[in-house]
């Protein structure tokens, strides 16, 4: 039979993990880039600094342009949105 875990471990736990989200790579190369910047410019940070394919470069873009990192401001041109 399982111990079923109490309502203060349960809260701790989730404090735990909203307390600060943990920086990902896909994080760090967007730091490193300037406020615009285009596909190529991505590809190649990523591919050299990181160790990922051009595939995951692409796919980290997509996925920052659906999160409201970024905008496309036209194809293969990107600019960061400033928070604040």
């Amino acid at each position: 039979m399982m111990k079923r875990s109490g309502l203060k471990e349960v809260v701790l736990y989730e404090l735990i993990h909203l307390e600060k989200p943990k920086e990902t790579d896909r994080d760090k190369a967007l730091i490193a880039m300037p406020n615009e910047f285009d596909t190529g410019k991505f590809l190649s940070l990523v591919t050299e600094s990181f160790g990922k394919s051009d595939r995951t470069a692409k796919y980290w873009l997509k996925k920052m342009v659906i999160r409201g990192q970024i905008i496309k401001k036209d194809h293969g041109y990107y600019e960061k949105v400033q928070l604040g």
